[in-house]
């Protein structure tokens, strides 16, 4: 029983430690670049314990609210988490 107890406590504690959607801080997140007449990158890092899925629905999350609402994506990349590097998502997108 102690050791079940243990395990939850480091799941808590590690899933904890994942990227939040967040502007770019120490453990990542998003930074934007605006090209004018609506058109966007986002690009969004996560760390260690982010996966590639989270840190793609984080960067069109971003996208969302930058247009406040649709866009058409122009560009979309994945960069999957490789030894030494963090999954980073970066979509090129045009506001509706």
């Amino acid at each position: 029983m102690k050791n079940i107890f243990i395990i939850v406590c480091l799941s808590i504690l590690i899933s904890s430690c994942a990227t939040k959607y967040q502007s770019m801080g120490f453990s990542g997140g998003y930074e934007d670049y605006d090209f004018g007449d609506g058109k966007f990158r986002v690009e969004f890092l996560g760390n260690g314990y982010t996966n590639s899925e989270t840190v793609k629905k984080y960067a069109r999350a971003r996208a969302k609210e930058l247009c406040k609402g649709d866009y058409d994506v122009l560009d979309e990349k994945l960069i999957k988490r490789a030894i030494m590097t963090f999954p980073k998502a970066i979509i090129t997108f045009q506001c509706k």
